[in-house]
């Protein structure tokens, strides 16, 4: 029990900075979308409604 509780500890340390630096990311392709010029076509490929990079969202966040 001990040897799988380190297990998920380690893989949860090792997923923490890969979230983080996600985020980071979206937060910068969200405004780089805006300003490109085919911004549009690219955004319409986060259709799902809960994508961040959707504009609702981007709207939403401001």
């Amino acid at each position: 029990m001990h040897a799988r509780r380190r297990i998920v500890l380690a893989l949860v340390s090792a997923l923490e900075p890969i979230v983080a630096r996600i985020s980071k990311l979206t937060i910068e392709i969200r405004p780089a979308l805006d300003q490109h010029p085919h911004g549009p076509t690219f955004r319409s490929l986060f259709i799902h409604p809960d994508s961040w990079l959707r504009r609702e969202h981007a709207r939403r966040d401001r």
